[in-house]
Order: C-alpha cells, then sequence, then structure tokens
C-alpha cells in the first residue's frame, strides 16, 4: 500500500476510487488476520499497536491522518 500512496496527497488518494477501495480492501484483510493472531505472538512484539490493526478500515484511515 505504502508503494502506492506515498506520495499522494490525501485528496489526490480520495480522488482515485479504485486505489481507495484497495487500500480500505487491503486493511480489513490485515484486520481480520491480526483478530485471529493467537495472543502469545501479539505478546512477543509489544510495540505493534495490534489494537489499531484490528479496527475497521475506515477508522484506520483516520488514525493514519
Amino acid at each position: 500500500m505504502l508503494k502506492h500512496t506515498a506520495n499522494l496527497t490525501e485528496n489526490n488518494f480520495l480522488e482515485d476510487e479504485t486505489l481507495t477501495r484497495a487500500v480500505v480492501r487491503s486493511l480489513e484483510i490485515i484486520g481480520e488476520a491480526t483478530k485471529k493472531l493467537p495472543a502469545d505472538f501479539k505478546d512477543k512484539y509489544p510495540h505493534v499497536e495490534w489494537k489499531k490493526m484490528e479496527l475497521s478500515p475506515i477508522i484506520q484511515l483516520r488514525l493514519l491522518h
């Protein structure tokens, strides 16, 4: 995702519907996969913000800005 969004302004990103949908879908997949990780795995990486990754993609996008 970063490869395709790093140099975009927020407006450019929001204007590109295909890219926006792709990013939202990717965040959905990441969030669902994160919820299924065992607690002992998450405990090994306390610096990762697991709770934020489990949020809905729309909330994740808002947290990025």
